[in-house]
């Protein structure tokens, strides 16, 4: 499956428990499931601090952030658990209590809906409630493919990180 190009998010959640306390991680099996409701699925590792989040609060609205071409590192970053609750350099203020990346192809606010453990991973299905910032014109989305960040701007350009 390496071959194949997945679209890079950041899920962002708050932590009800500790106030002004937040999660980002890193994504690639992130895909739209269905348009009427909004629905999108992306699959987390098993054990993972942002499931354990997200399960301990199952109707805590949160965010999806759509890397664009240039965003390779805040995805390396958030990639690393040690280093998944530093606030970002750029930001554009906040929802659902996490600061929003600034800089995103778009940012969705999403609830929780199904989850299934399948092997190693946990597939979430979420319902996206609104589009926080909307999708930018003339920015190339952030892929990952063959194990490296890449983008479709041009072909075997990789994006730095």
């Amino acid at each position: 499956m390496r071959h194949q190009a997945f679209p890079v998010a950041v899920l962002g959640a708050a932590s009800n428990s500790n106030s002004g306390s937040f999660r980002y991680a890193t994504i690639s099996s992130f895909t739209s499931v269905a348009l009427s409701p909004a629905t999108v699925s992306f699959a987390l590792r098993i054990p993972s601090r942002m499931t354990a989040l997200l399960q301990q609060q199952p109707r805590q609205p949160f965010l999806v952030h759509l890397l664009s071409h240039d965003q390779a590192g805040l995805a390396a970053q958030y990639a690393v658990p040690a280093t998944q609750q530093v606030t970002p350099s750029t930001t554009e203020g906040e929802v659902a209590g996490v600061p929003v990346i600034g800089g995103c192809l778009a940012v969705l606010e999403c609830t929780a809906g199904e989850a299934l453990e399948v092997a190693d991973h946990t597939v979430w299905f979420a319902e996206v409630s609104k589009v926080v910032v909307p999708p930018r014109t003339g920015v190339k989305p952030l892929l990952y493919v063959n194990r490296e960040y890449t983008t479709t701007a041009e072909p075997g350009a990789s994006a730095a990180v």
